[in-house]
């Protein structure tokens, strides 16, 4: 008796093919859409995210220091209206709403001569954009001590990051990304190292003006690089933003309000307003709560043709000191 086949197509993901010549054979072929694959990989990322976010401890805090003078006077969780060249450090995929290449860099001032600078390069070509960043957190005047508590010198702890990323448009207003990112630290003579990978998904052209976004961080490929451990800060956030017109500018009011379930079980909420009066001049206000040590935040920004100049200032608490953050982009 000849071999005989039969195709069951079930829907548009998978079809069956099966012999019926007393030899079965079940053949699955995956021909899932593009936004298929979107939901299922942000299906597994999140959980992921929040396996990881249930373990407590840490030790690479350092890095939610917030680089962008921008992000930092918006409330620090911007998942949806982050600029192309400020993306990689919140969400990655807001990087392919850029056009053209951007470079930026940043610098932040802090209590005890901390420091930290920040340089990102941004490539947008059609429907993908590709990132590269770097950062570098100094921490100067630490004491060093004999183990009988007696002073014998100072040494400066350096933190690093850098990584790439790229994100791509997929049309109808989606915009997926994906970023891995290398970080060390060096305190004294101890060193450890960590690489982490980066997730951003982000949708335009809502109704009434708005727009959405989720991002997943710090989702750790390995933790021991180095003489010890360093646990990447993971980290699952939601955003929601609508866009304001007065006259012509269709963007004379951004409002913001975002979401962020971070490392250790912990809640955190923000807010960020950012006013155009004019043209070229930007007013910003950020509130975070759900952190004992940041309420308010304030900034400003100036607006060219090809340049952009920000200012954030973010106060501490509890005799934390005030966080001074100054950036520069220019668009090549």
């Amino acid at each position: 008796m000849p071999g005989r086949v039969t195709e069951v197509q079930a829907g548009s993901c998978w079809k069956c093919t099966v012999s019926i010549d007393g030899r079965y054979s079940v053949k699955e072929l995956f021909r899932w859409r593009p936004g298929s694959w979107v939901v299922f990989a942000w299906g597994v990322a999140c959980w992921l995210g929040l396996a990881q976010t249930a373990r407590a401890g840490g030790g690479a805090a350092w890095t939610e220091i917030p680089m962008s003078p921008r992000i930092a006077s918006l409330g620090r969780i911007v998942t949806v209206g982050a600029r192309p060249w400020e993306a990689p450090l919140v969400n990655v995929a807001a990087s392919a709403g850029g056009r053209g290449d951007a470079l930026a860099v940043s610098r932040v001032a802090w209590i005890q001569g901390v420091r930290a600078q920040q340089a990102v390069f941004v490539h947008s070509g059609g429907r993908l954009s590709l990132a590269l960043w770097a950062g570098l957190l100094e921490v100067p005047g630490i004491e060093r001590r004999t183990a009988r508590d007696e002073l014998i010198g100072e040494f400066t702890a350096h933190h690093v990051r850098a990584g790439a990323g790229m994100a791509r448009s997929l049309g109808r207003g989606v915009e997926v990304g994906l970023a891995v990112e290398w970080l060390f630290q060096k305190i004294d003579v101890y060193e450890a190292g960590a690489i982490s990978v980066d997730l951003g998904l982000r949708k335009d052209d809502l109704p009434a003006g708005l727009a959405a976004a989720l991002a997943v961080r710090g989702l750790p490929l390995t933790e021991s690089l180095g003489q010890g451990g360093l646990s990447p800060t993971t980290g699952i956030s939601a955003g929601l933003a609508w866009w304001f017109a007065v006259g012509e500018r269709a963007d004379a009011f951004r409002l913001e309000v975002d979401a962020l379930y971070a490392e250790g079980g912990s809640f955190r909420a923000a807010g960020g307003l950012e006013v155009r009066p004019v043209r070229a001049l930007e007013l910003r206000l950020g509130y975070l709560s759900g952190l004992d040590l940041q309420g308010f935040s304030f900034g400003l920004g100036l607006r060219m043709a090809r340049f952009c100049i920000d200012y954030g200032y973010l106060p501490f608490r509890q005799g934390f000191g005030n966080v001074h953050s100054f950036g520069v982009a220019l668009r090549l």
